[in-house]
């Protein structure tokens, strides 16, 4: 079996505080997990309370902070996996309890960081849902900046095609973004003169509308 020591990362891929929503479920790899080392030995030798200990380990890293790793501190794993005997036992039954988990640094700070544990495969389903999870917040946040920026280019006065159009309304979501400028009628005509779109489909500030400025 894959001892603890030969499996290190230099940095894991999620930082201190980057944890997923919904860390009460995950999805069990079956054939991955039928067919691990832990199974296979556990099933030929006496260390059944040994392998439970593990598996309770590997659920565990799923509800750290960052998911997918655990402390590196002896005393916490014992009381993590319930262990059920002392110090001396946990000595001589560590390295095949932790024979899935790897060693990594977790960066927690600026130039701070921690020695922790990691499971590869908790590791990779952490990282897939974190990424999965980033990916629906900016669709959300992308979602709502068109809406204000539609929101503005109508207030401008802009003809419907201009504001249906999502490429149109994207270019202005990245142009105000590259500014980092809020979304104002401003910054919108700003957005709008520079990505060519201003002549012939905005009314200009100085020109009168229905008796009004714009």
């Amino acid at each position: 079996m894959t001892e603890i020591k030969d499996l290190v990362i230099e940095y894991y891929p999620l930082e201190k505080g980057q944890v997923v929503a919904g860390r009460h479920y995950f999805a069990f790899q079956v054939d991955a997990f039928l067919n691990s080392d832990l199974v296979r030995t556990a099933s030929k030798a006496d260390c059944r309370e040994d392998a439970f200990c593990a598996i309770l380990l590997r659920v565990e890293t799923f509800r750290q902070d960052p998911p997918g790793t655990l402390p590196a501190d002896d005393d916490e794993l014992r009381h993590l996996c319930r262990f059920p005997d002392g110090a001396d036992a946990w000595a001589a039954r560590r390295a095949f309890i932790l024979s899935e988990f790897g060693t990594c640094r977790v960066r927690t700070g600026d130039d701070l960081f921690e020695d922790r544990l990691f499971h590869p495969l908790m590791r990779d389903h952490a990282l897939f849902l974190y990424n999965q999870e980033q990916s629906r917040v900016s669709d959300a946040n992308q979602r709502s900046k068109r809406k204000r920026v539609r929101a503005k280019m109508r207030e401008l006065k802009c003809r419907s095609p201009l504001i249906q159009s999502q490429q149109v309304v994207d270019e202005l979501v990245e142009e105000v973004t590259e500014r980092n400028e809020t979304i104002t009628q401003s910054s919108i005509r700003r957005a709008l003169q520079a990505r060519g779109y201003i002549e012939g489909h905005v009314v200009p500030m100085d020109r009168p509308s229905n008796g009004r400025r714009t």
